[in-house]
């Protein structure tokens, strides 16, 4: 089984990342986020360390932890901010951990069909990759060569699903914002960040979410920059242009891991 971490910071898009890789190549998903979720839920040992570090105002008439209340309190004071990471992440981090161990050990089986040595593969050659992910610009002449070998690869990937391929690994993403500050990067193979401008990101998050110039920055100050994203990471993921463009990095990026 092959783990990928997917981070960035807000309004990069890895959402759409995500689906590509669901849609496209039928990853099996892992989202911080939604198990970030649980740490809230009343009754949990989470709850219980939450109230006791924010207190009761911080609750509704139901009991259940008011969100906007908390965000209020930790949006402004790094200190509180700070308190409630050491709460929830070792949390996710140790469900995450519980959720790839689960699906440790599952083998794609079948019958008649290497992928590994799947002749429509340029050959069997596999060799470095990208429109350059390391961050150096690529001529056009050899961006249409990566791209035309991507689609190949792309097409014998789909093939091989349809065969359930021995070689080919069960490939699990794992999308979080907070990868490495959760410390959940040493749980994966390979991390791969989704990348895109401030201006890009601030115009996302106004059209997705509607948030303000304002906030979307200030959401941003407290996430790593993209230079930090960037160094940190194995494989980069440009994404100021259309669908397409992360489409075709991601066939590239596919056929590579899938080829190891």
């Amino acid at each position: 089984m092959i783990v990928i971490g997917l981070t960035g910071g807000i309004g990069s898009g890895k959402s759409t990342v995500l689906q590509i890789m669901r849609e496209d190549y039928s990853v099996h998903t892992l989202l911080a986020d939604d198990i970030g979720k649980k740490a809230f839920e009343v009754g949990t040992d989470t709850y219980n360390m939450m109230v006791r570090s924010f207190g009761e105002d911080i609750l509704t008439g139901e009991k259940t932890i008011d969100k906007s209340k908390l965000a209020s309190i930790i949006l402004n004071d790094d200190k509180k901010l700070k308190i409630q990471n050491e709460i929830v992440h070792p949390y996710v981090t140790k469900e995450i951990k519980s959720e790839l161990n689960k699906l440790r050990g599952f083998e794609i089986v079948a019958e008649n069909h290497d992928f590994a040595s799947d002749n429509s593969v340029d050959g069997g050659h596999h060799e470095a990759s990208a429109t350059d992910m390391g961050g150096h610009l690529q001529d056009a002449d050899t961006q249409r060569a990566e791209y035309r070998r991507a689609e190949c690869c792309h097409d014998a990937y789909r093939d091989c699903q349809a065969f359930t391929p021995t070689h080919l690994p069960v490939i699990v993403a794992v999308e979080s914002a907070i990868l490495y500050e959760a410390g959940c990067d040493s749980l994966c193979d390979e991390v791969w960040v989704v990348t895109a401008t401030d201006e890009t990101r601030i115009s996302r998050l106004a059209d997705n979410r509607g948030y303000s110039k304002e906030l979307s920055q200030s959401f941003m100050s407290r996430q790593m920059s993209e230079e930090e994203y960037i160094k940190k990471a194995d494989k980069v993921i440009y994404n100021n242009g259309s669908v397409e463009s992360l489409r075709k990095q991601l066939a590239i990026l596919m056929a590579k891991i899938t080829l190891k």
